[in-house]
């Protein structure tokens, strides 16, 4: 099967700053995905890394270290990305930050109206949009996950809160079940 480009969306978020994960570091790796995806995406999502709590106990036991970039390092970063991504043919868009549109991106929608009717023939007329925090621009949706649930640990997640949970849910998990997780 092909799948139009404009029918799929990358996601290059969150945007972190670390010792190590630095402005140059992030162009870089945009710089090398982008001409990777060169072709097969016309869209790519970004953010910077909200600090939620959860996460930041996370991250203050795993001994890492955040950086808080400055709105004109952010504003540097984005004007970058958006000059490589036109360079591969990916426009880009910022998730739930209006603020955002001063590096030149446009508003991002996970649940867009313009793909499902552009890309997919669907007839949105009768959608509602339903944001899921400020500056969202989605339609409504419902999410097929579940929180708690995935085994792989990554220190920057919202979705999973205590591990003992996730070892919990995770073993009742079966692939060729209906459901995520069998309750």
């Amino acid at each position: 099967m092909n799948i139009s480009p404009g029918r799929v969306q990358w996601h290059y978020d969150p945007i972190v700053f670390s010792p190590s994960l630095t402005l140059d570091c992030h162009l870089e790796r945009f710089q090398w995905i982008a001409s990777r995806l060169s072709g097969y995406t016309s869209r790519c999502i970004v953010s910077f890394m909200n600090r939620y709590r959860k996460l930041e106990r996370r991250l203050e036991g795993a001994g890492v270290e955040i950086i808080e970039p400055s709105w004109e390092e952010k504003m540097e970063l984005l004007r970058n990305f958006v000059e490589i991504g036109r360079g591969h043919g990916v426009e880009l868009f910022y998730c739930c930050d209006d603020t955002m549109s001063a590096s030149g991106i446009k508003k991002a929608r996970c649940v867009d109206p313009g793909i499902l009717s552009s890309e997919c023939g669907v007839d949105i007329s009768r959608m509602v949009f339903s944001p899921s925090r400020k500056d969202c621009g989605c339609l409504k949706s419902f999410d097929i996950g579940s929180y708690d649930t995935c085994p792989h640990g990554c220190l920057y997640c919202y979705a999973n809160s205590r591990q003992e949970m996730v070892e919990k849910n995770w073993s009742g998990h079966d692939p060729e079940g209906g459901a995520l997780i069998d309750n």
